[in-house]
Order: C-alpha cells, then structure tokens, then sequence
C-alpha cells in the first residue's frame, strides 16, 4: 500500500482479474488473501469476511491445507 490505497485497489482489481482468467485456485486463494488484509487495513471490515469466506471455501474445495 505505502500510503496510496485507492492504488492498492486498484492493483487488487488487477491481480484478481489475472488469476480470475488463469482459472488457478491457489493465485485465486493468494489474490483473495491480500484483498482481505488490504480491506483490513482500510477498515471495511465487511469487505474482509466476504473475502475471508470465499479464501475457506476454494481451500477446502481444492484441499489446500488450513
């Protein structure tokens, strides 16, 4: 982040599209990981559990270990 969120979003916006086209659960998982500390960060507090929900279900999905 270093001081510019709405360029941190934006660069989260990006990283989820990429792994979004790759189909690749784990760059998924990774994309969604940063997402939810990058909303955690700013506070939105619901952004982070909507996030959070998503990273459990791909990993038990996929049997990434917890």
């Amino acid at each position: 982040m270093l001081g510019y969120p709405d360029q941190a979003l934006q660069k989260d916006a990006e990283a989820h599209t990429l792994a979004s086209e790759l189909a690749h659960p784990f760059s998924m998982t990774y994309a969604l990981i940063f997402a939810a500390l990058l909303h955690h960060y700013r506070r939105e507090i619901p952004q982070v559990q909507a996030r959070a929900e998503v990273v459990m279900a791909l990993s038990t999905e996929h049997g990434f270990p917890s």
